[in-house]
């Protein structure tokens, strides 16, 4: 399927939010959101911005068991642009997979928001710092279906998966 028209403008597609661990906020660009918000059908949109919500709040909880600090650590120690780039994939692929759980406990399990969520956010293109579509769904699959913080542990999956 054809990448949505969000995705087109700019390789990394528009900030919808993003946490800000040295003040524990988490901030929604409302005009991105605003903008995405009219492709995605109404029946959708409390999943897909529940799931948004989620991957934010999954850097939270990186932050709060001090996986963002030992995340920051790697991209010191990292010894050109590629390897910094693969780190913060991997942290963002786990955010993902952070969202994916705690979409099935919001939802109840209905599959039908993880599916929109894997159409509308992540079915786009793909993003150099947020890993390719296909690996944005399966990490958010991988929550989803794990349950567990440690079914995401993104820093030791095989580098296929956090392209």
């Amino acid at each position: 399927t054809e990448p949505p028209e969000y995705f087109e403008d700019d390789e990394e597609g528009y900030i919808l939010a993003y946490y800000e661990g040295e003040r524990t906020r988490i901030t929604v660009v409302l005009s991105s959101v605003q903008e995405i918000d009219q492709y995605v059908p109404e029946s959708h949109r409390q999943n897909v911005w529940l799931a948004l919500m989620g991957h934010e709040y999954g850097h939270h909880v990186q932050h709060a068991t001090g996986l963002l600090e030992a995340s920051d650590d790697l991209l010191h120690e990292a010894g050109n642009e590629e390897d910094e780039l693969e780190t913060t994939r991997r942290t963002e692929l786990q955010a993902e997979c952070l969202a994916g759980t705690a979409l099935r406990g919001v939802t109840g399990g209905d599959t039908t928001a993880l599916n929109a969520v894997n159409e509308y956010l992540n079915g786009g293109g793909d993003l150099s710092t947020h890993g390719r579509a296909l690996n944005r769904a399966y990490w958010l699959e991988q929550g989803w279906h794990q349950g567990v913080v440690g079914g995401c542990n993104t820093y030791e999956a095989d580098q296929r998966r956090v392209t």
